[in-house]
């Protein structure tokens, strides 16, 4: 196993062991979940380009701490993929594959028999070096891992149902607030593919789970 892959799973351990001490603390609930990810980039593409939307996934834990019959408040520790699908005209095609683990505090809000709205803000850590490279070119033309932010920040809101056996199905919007790109990076801006680099993850997610 690689140094990198060790890292990764020394942070996803570690991110694991902290969310169930929050639990044998004080959580009522705990869940896992898993779920596809339709994401892309939303920015300033130049005519010279394309994005598309990157099908991605997600997996995780939650720990739910009720405050009352119609609230809650919901803290998830999330592995996402997503990304985008790029096109040059120069340059030919790039898979901009991203991971993070992400972190949502949610306020979760009870307003039926089994639904619920949640919406809340999200921190993400961005744990692999991404292979971004276009393919038109010999040798290929590649954008360095320095070209994308470590840490990116998101809002989130959805809405879930949960039956009596414990299974819970979400729909959620995840709109990124900061930029994906350090704007002035070398190898990010001979690409061509924007006017200005300020991109924001976007992700439509839609996944089934179950709380304990």
């Amino acid at each position: 196993m690689s140094h990198q892959s060790v890292s990764k799973m020394r942070k996803i351990v570690l991110l694991a062991i902290c969310l169930f001490a929050f639990y044998n603390v004080k959580a009522q609930y705990i869940g896992v979940k898993a779920g596809y990810n339709y994401a892309t980039l939303k920015g300033d593409v130049s005519s010279e380009a394309s994005f598309k939307p990157y099908h991605g996934y997600y997996a995780g834990v939650t720990l739910e701490f009720p405050l009352s019959k119609l609230f809650s408040l919901q803290i998830e520790g999330i592995y996402n993929r997503r990304g985008a699908q790029i096109k040059s005209d120069r340059y030919g095609n790039a898979t901009l594959a991203l991971d993070y683990i992400s972190a949502p505090v949610m306020a979760r809000f009870n307003v039926g028999k089994g639904i619920n709205l949640h919406v809340g803000p999200q921190i993400e850590y961005r744990i692999d070096q991404p292979n971004f490279y276009f393919n038109g070119t010999e040798p290929v033309t590649r954008v360095k891992s320095d070209a994308i932010d470590i840490i990116d920040v998101a809002m989130t809101a959805g809405i879930g149902y949960t039956t009596d056996a414990g299974w819970f199905f979400e729909i959620r919007w995840v709109q990124g607030l900061t930029n994906i790109f350090e704007g002035d990076e070398a190898s990010l801006i001979s690409t061509g593919i924007a006017n200005s680099y300020d991109f924001k993850n976007r992700t439509l997610s839609m996944g089934v789970g179950y709380q304990f």
